[in-house]
Formats: C-alpha cells, structure tokens, sequence
C-alpha cells in the first residue's frame, strides 16, 4: 500500500468520520455566528495527527518487516544446461535441479531424485523437532512426503538432490500464506469499545441538540422567526459540540504509540497498535511447542558413564561439522569437559539412517565410534544379561522424564573395516539423556 493509501485508511473508524462531521459543522456555526473556525481547525489538527502517528508507526513496522525479509534470503546450488549455478533462492523456478546439503535451506518444494543420508528438519512446517529422512520411493500415506522437500525447511544431515514442482504460492508454505487472505479481519476489542461508546454519545449529543434547539426556541419569544431557529440551531450545535469527545482518538493513539515504541524497546514489532491493547485481554492463548515454547535445539541434561572413555567416544561419534541439534549438542557438552583428542583423521563414516538408527566414523583405522538408539547399539554389545537390566532400566527412568536418549559404543584396534555397523561387535560406553529446553520466560 503506497503512503497516501495507508493515511486515508486511517480515517474509516467511526470516530474519525464523527469528529470531521464536527469540524464541518463547528466551522459552519463559527462563520455564521462570527466566532471564526477555531474550533474546527483544533478539530481537524487532531484527526491528521492522529492520523500521522497511526501511518508512521505502520510505515515504520512494515519497513522492518522487509529488512527482515532480505536478512533472512539466501542462496541455491542449481543445476541449469549441464552447469553447476550458485542463484538467489527466489530466482528458482519450476523445473531447476537443486543440489542440497548440510546446513541449506530448501527455496522450494521439490521431489527428491537422489538421497544420501538425507535428513531434513521440517519443524518450521510441520511443528515436529525429529529429522525426517528422504527417500526417492513413491509416498501414498503421508501428507507431507518422504519423497519430497519442502520449501523453508532445513537439511541437517546427508545430500540430496531435488527438482523443484512448485515456487511461491504454490508451495506448501505459500498455500499458509493463501489461507491467511481468506480470513475475515475482526475489529479488536478496543475499537469495539470505543465506536459503542462514541455511538452512544452521538445519540446523546442527538437529543441534547434537540432539546436544547426546542427550549431554546421556547424561551426566546421576543426574536423574530428566523432569528429565533438560527439562535436555537447555534446554541444545539454548541450543546452537542461540547458533548463529543474528540479528545478520544488522539489520547488512544498517543498512548498505544508509546507501547508500541516500549516493545520496539524489547525487540518486539508491532504492525497494528490497537493488537497491543488486544493481546492485553488475552486469558487463553493456544501455540504449539517445537521452536515457540521450546528453543528447538537439544541440549544434554544428563549422561550415564559406565567408561572412563565415553566423553571422548561421545565426540569422536560425530562429524568434524555437526548439523543435527543433537550432534551439536553433544560436540558442545564434549568440548566443555575439554577431554577429546584434537588431532584425529576420519577413515570411515557410517551414516544414519532410518533403518539402521545409529550412526558411526573410524577414527586413524583402529577405533570405531558409534552412537544411536539403543535398541540398535545395545544388541551390537556383549552384555551380561544383569548389566543389559540395569543400563534397560536407566533408560527407561529417561524415557519416563521425556528425554531422548541415545547409547555411545566403541570398538578398539580393529583389524578389518566392516562394511555395516551391525557387522561390528561393540563395547558399551554409556548413555545420553537430551531433550529440547523450554525458551527462558515460558
């Protein structure tokens, strides 16, 4: 919306449109009465000002809106005539073939042609903090497919390649985005409040203007007609002058301004001011908890020791660069205990996946470092069925307490490479409890 557009916007509530009905009149009586149009210029500079504060806050918000927007673009990896293109990711377009890897963001919703590992967090869409994994098989069940990626979702492990079926509206997120333009605007409940009250007090200023024209007229026998009705129209329009409050629209706005300055304040953007007295009658707000009432990250709240080596097995199970949130996590828990080795080379790395359920990397040809869901690891470790009792019920007390728990295992001095993790024979380490931690205030 251009400038002009936003300030005449300002001038629909009911409020408004009864104060410029009173400058008119009030400039009107005053010029026939004599008295000038003092009053209706005092009038009519409190609506534009009012009017100013209103398209300058929105303005203002709507700028930052959009700095937001361009912070927040990225680039794309495309395959276009056989070349490999770094674009921007709003020039994609139906048909390009998009290379994926750790750490991108999908620019649009593509099928998957090829996947290795290919692990995408979805939970911008869908609300779910576990990675999804992609396959190139046909997926019938699912809403949101196995076989596709998602524009505005992120690729934590693995490589994939994608050729892109839908840009813009067309994609899932853009079909949200269509839905929001169907919903029906509702007047907050301050504007509610306040065209009641000012509807009641243009019917009392109605019928305080017609009694006062009727005693008026009654009590001044001794003018003329005309006279008399132009007397007792000036002294009924004076009345119901007095009994508009035209003061109204400019305290409000004054004073939702400076809350919306306060919460600029605290980093918070407000794009209509009257939404700020709305959400001060909330008592009920409904939200859902993967990245709003959580951070959407994992962090380690407790880890079971059973080796004197499993800090540094723990560390050395991930990749060099970590991309899942529980990877960093354990990377960054490691390094504060400062007692992994610094100088390693990586032989082998064995993926995840979501047959397999735990991943692993050689580590100077001799140690394998394996962590994954226990129902995975643990069968891999010669136990004794006691000691399997004893780790079953740690983790079930975990499970209980809505971690996410994971087993780290190793094998020592290996002569032969295996070529699957299943094919290793592991000794337990010991366990790690995560979970996603609500954000501070919540």
């Amino acid at each position: 919306k251009s400038l002009l557009v936003k300030f005449l916007e300002q001038f629909k509530d009911f409020m408004i449109i009864v104060l410029i009905i009173a400058a008119v009149v009030s400039g009107i009586v005053g010029h026939i009465n004599g008295e000038g149009i003092t009053d209706s210029i005092i009038i009519m500079v409190v609506v534009i000002v009012n009017a100013i504060i209103g398209v300058a806050q929105e303005d203002k918000a709507e700028k930052s809106l959009e700095a937001l927007k361009k912070l927040s673009s990225y680039s794309a990896k495309v395959i276009r005539n056989g070349k490999e293109e770094i674009i921007s990711s709003d020039e994609v377009v139906v048909g390009d073939i998009v290379i994926l890897e750790e750490g991108d963001s999908v620019p649009a919703d593509g099928k998957v042609l090829y996947a290795q590992s290919f692990g995408v967090n979805e939970s911008a869409l869908t609300g779910e903090s576990d990675v999804v994994y992609k396959n190139c098989k046909q997926d019938k069940e699912n809403h949101f497919k196995l076989n596709m990626c998602y524009s505005g979702t992120n690729i934590t492990n693995g490589l994939g390649i994608i050729e892109i079926i839908a840009v813009g509206k067309n994609t899932e997120f853009g079909r949200i985005g269509e839905s929001l333009n169907e919903i029906k605007e509702e007047k907050t409940p301050l504007e509610k409040q306040i065209n009641k009250l000012v509807y009641v007090c243009t019917i009392i200023s109605g019928v305080v203007f017609i009694l006062t024209i009727i005693t008026n007229y009654i009590n001044h026998p001794e003018l003329i007609f005309s006279e008399r009705i132009v007397e007792s129209i000036l002294a009924g329009v004076t009345i119901a002058m007095a009994t508009i409050p035209e003061e109204i629209p400019v305290v409000l706005t004054v004073f939702l301004a400076m809350g919306a300055w306060d919460l600029t304040k605290k980093k918070t953007l407000t794009r209509n001011m009257k939404t700020i007295e709305t959400l001060g009658a909330v008592n009920v707000l409904c939200t859902d908890k993967t990245g709003t009432l959580t951070e959407n990250k994992m962090e380690i709240q407790d880890m079971y020791e059973y080796s004197d080596t499993f800090i540094e097995t723990s560390y050395l199970s991930c990749p060099t660069v970590a991309y899942d949130p529980m990877e960093i996590a354990i990377k960054e828990y490691c390094n504060s205990k400062k007692a992994i080795r610094k100088k390693i080379e990586i032989t082998k790395e064995y993926a995840f996946t979501p047959e397999t359920k735990m991943t692993g990397q050689i580590i100077d040809n001799k140690l394998l470092c394996v962590k994954g869901a226990y129902e995975s690891v643990l069968p891999l470790c010669n136990l004794e069925q006691e000691i399997y009792n004893k780790i079953k019920d740690k983790i079930d007390n975990y499970s209980k307490e809505g971690f996410r728990v994971l087993a780290v295992a190793k094998q020592n001095n290996l002569e032969t490479i295996p070529s699957t993790l299943f094919e290793s024979k592991l000794d337990f380490e010991g366990l790690i409890a995560l979970y996603d931690p609500p954000r501070y205030g919540v």
